[in-house]
């Protein structure tokens, strides 16, 4: 069951990622005065790259991780007293 809940849960973690990267770049902005759509857009975009190539990495080390544990289940019953 967590694995079918597993690309909703990512969906909601990259929102909130992106919703506290843009308050971070509001907060610079309105101390700055600066424009938002000529610096905040574009920083935003490849912000929002690297937040998908991070979940995506964090995908495979979960993967990895479940993999390994279903290596270990049947050692675990092999040296089980």
């Amino acid at each position: 069951m967590l694995l079918a809940l597993r690309p909703r849960a990512f969906h909601l973690l990259r929102l909130q990622l992106l919703h506290a990267l843009l308050e971070t770049i509001d907060t610079g902005l309105a101390l700055r005065r600066l424009a938002r759509q000529h610096l905040a857009l574009p920083l935003l975009h490849h912000l929002l790259a690297l937040v998908d190539v991070l979940l995506a990495l964090l995908g495979t080390l979960l993967a990895l991780e479940q993999a390994a544990l279903r290596l270990q289940q049947p050692l675990l019953l092999v040296l089980r007293p």
